[in-house]
């Protein structure tokens, strides 16, 4: 329960469950949830392409 009204113009109308929250915020939420997806997708092929490379320097593979 979110109750920090005291502290916040009265026209701002506070959610009482995060239930409400995610419906009126649905189409923000679920933009965001795919953008951290993409930067994960993102990272973990850097990740991939960075060991290969380690493990071509490794083995000689490649001459530096």
């Amino acid at each position: 329960m979110w109750r920090f009204a005291a502290s916040l113009p009265t026209s701002i109308r506070i959610p009482s469950t995060l239930a409400e929250f995610r419906k009126r915020h649905l189409q923000a939420l679920a933009g965001s949830f795919t953008q951290a997806l993409q930067l994960c997708a993102v990272a973990i092929k850097e990740a991939v392409a960075w060991q290969v490379q380690q493990a071509m320097l490794k083995n000689n593979f490649v001459k530096v």
